[in-house]
């Protein structure tokens, strides 16, 4: 099962191991711990930035909204909307607004992006108009 880690902690905690190997002149383990280091550097994220996930493959697990692209699934018309799937539902069912149930569905998700950070750059103030 695949788990995420905090990649920069655990980097430099190999850095640690590596100079602790090679002050005690270890340098068949220095050359794992270079190795090791390398493999982390080249893994691919879990989830790349902005990907979509197909419905068929995965649905979201804890009922926060995310964001949705719901369409037609032959010929990918549609739209992009927030909806939340409520998995710990008697029936679990996406629900999003104001739409008429034909053949539209959702057919996408992914998680929703940070929030704008509102804070003014450093050395500026905050100016309310």
């Amino acid at each position: 099962m695949a788990r995420a880690i905090d990649a920069e902690k655990y980097m430099e905690l190999l850095k640690e191991q590596y100079l602790h190997n090679k002050s005690m002149g270890n340098s068949q383990a220095t050359r794992a711990w270079q190795g090791a280091m390398q493999l982390l550097y080249d893994m691919p994220t879990l989830t790349p930035p902005n990907e979509w996930v197909s419905v068929e493959e995965r649905l979201p697990t804890d009922e926060r909204p995310v964001l949705v692209f719901v369409g037609y699934a032959d010929t990918m018309t549609g739209f992009i909307t927030t909806s939340s799937y409520f998995c710990f539902d008697v029936n679990p069912h996406w629900q999003w607004d104001g739409l008429v149930r034909d053949e539209q569905r959702t057919l996408f998700w992914m998680s929703l992006p940070a929030p704008p950070d509102r804070r003014p750059p450093e050395g500026e103030e905050d100016h309310h108009d």
